[in-house]
């Protein structure tokens, strides 16, 4: 008995053994699992400098691997042109900028680079400064951050209509004064988000990670890139729950705890309810963080254009159940999230596109099954639109 026992106990020895080392190789060969946040004060998450990862598709999306490396200094992509090699231009954004799912060639700051090196005929750089998860906030504490240090031509903003008003109240960073303008707050992170930027074994070790990858794969060639778009939100009823009680707790409550930093969701409070107290007050702070980025930007000199990237249930027809569903409340309009950005731009003269419109006569730009990004096709469309409104507007030299 005594002699089983220490058979098994060497063998379970052995095993763990060679799970470890298994797994630190995956780490090292491929890094599938790694961890590429940090928490940063004051912009609460950012890329670890010189860190990796893989993205894995879902199988309606193909099940493909997608290798993500930041840079030296926290970018996507690769290493910075020395400066004054090429014409620079920095873009601030989500994860729709930072394009994790999407290889580095196909991502919209690439195809904006090809496509203005090709009209402008002269080297540029694109610097992705996309980061996932990221508020209006965020992009403005960032950009006070960066401009200064990257010293571009042009800044672009591009803000996500669908989810970008939610990040507002749930990152913090910004309230209203009794004059309608931004000014800065300094909230707290719940402890619990720690653990959102710790190597967890076995969940996130590599061995799992391949193992889900591998899965998807084969999933995604089982059904041969099949399945139909499953559900990509809960209920119209829960994410106007969800919209007031984060509206509650950061303006009623005046409760400074950041909870969430990746889980966003669309707006439905503007979208189905624009006259509700959260609606209101998240369009006048989205005007008022504009202001900012237009101070920002006139602080450094620099040039200032805004894009503004539509949802994928607002611009495609029957994108999900959530799509139909919604077009029964009374003052829904498809457009209201988009507008909500673009017209105060317009106030605020910030040269802007709003690219509802041509993507509403579109095909095929977003992934589906729970992803409403914009697939190679959206991000190639809208480089192909901004491109010929920058080269339009006079704004690069």
């Amino acid at each position: 008995m005594n002699r089983r026992l220490s058979r098994w106990l060497l063998f379970a020895g052995v095993l763990a053994i060679c799970l470890g080392i298994g797994d630190a190789v995956l780490r090292n060969l491929l890094p599938v699992g790694s961890i590429v946040y940090r928490l940063v004060p004051g912009l609460h998450q950012a890329y670890v400098p010189g860190s990796s990862k893989f993205f894995v598709h879902r199988p309606e999306n193909g099940g493909n691997w997608v290798r993500v490396d930041v840079n030296s200094d926290g970018y996507r992509g690769e290493e910075l042109l020395a400066s004054g090699s090429a014409l620079r231009l920095v873009v601030f954004g989500d994860s729709f900028i930072a394009s994790e799912f999407s290889p580095l060639k196909e991502s919209f700051t690439e195809r904006l680079e090809a496509r203005l090196e090709h009209d402008l005929d002269r080297p540029v750089e694109v610097v992705n400064a996309g980061v996932v998860g990221y508020g209006p906030g965020q992009i403005a504490r960032r950009m006070e951050r960066a401009v200064a240090a990257l010293k571009p031509a042009l800044v672009i903003i591009a803000i996500t209509s669908g989810n970008d008003f939610g990040d507002l109240v749930r990152n913090k960073l910004y309230r209203l004064d009794t004059n309608g303008n931004a000014v800065r707050n300094d909230p707290t992170l719940d402890p619990r988000l720690d653990a959102l930027f710790e190597p967890r074994f076995p969940s996130n070790s590599g061995l799992a990670q391949t193992t889900r990858a591998a899965f998807f794969s084969l999933q995604a060639l089982l059904t041969a890139n099949g399945a139909e778009a499953t559900d990509s939100y809960p209920s119209a009823e829960r994410l106007l729950e969800r919209a007031e009680r984060d509206f509650n707790s950061f303006v009623v409550a005046n409760n400074n705890r950041v909870e969430n930093l990746f889980a966003d969701s669309w707006d439905a409070d503007i979208a189905l309810r624009p006259n509700s107290p959260s609606a209101r007050y998240k369009k006048a702070l989205m005007k008022a963080l504009l202001a900012e980025f237009r101070q920002i930007a006139a602080a450094e000199a620099v040039p200032l254009f805004l894009v503004v990237i539509p949802a994928a249930i607002d611009v495609v027809a029957k994108y999900d159940a959530l799509s139909n569903r919604i077009r029964h409340y009374e003052d829904y309009r498809s457009n209201a999230l988009s507008q909500a950005v673009s017209e105060p731009a317009r106030d605020l003269d910030i040269p802007s596109l709003d690219l509802f419109e041509a993507f509403s006569r579109a095909e095929s730009i977003y992934y589906r099954g729970g992803d409403d990004h914009w697939n190679a096709s959206g991000q190639d469309l809208a480089a192909q639109l901004v491109a010929d409104a920058l080269i339009t507007s006079g704004l690069l030299p």
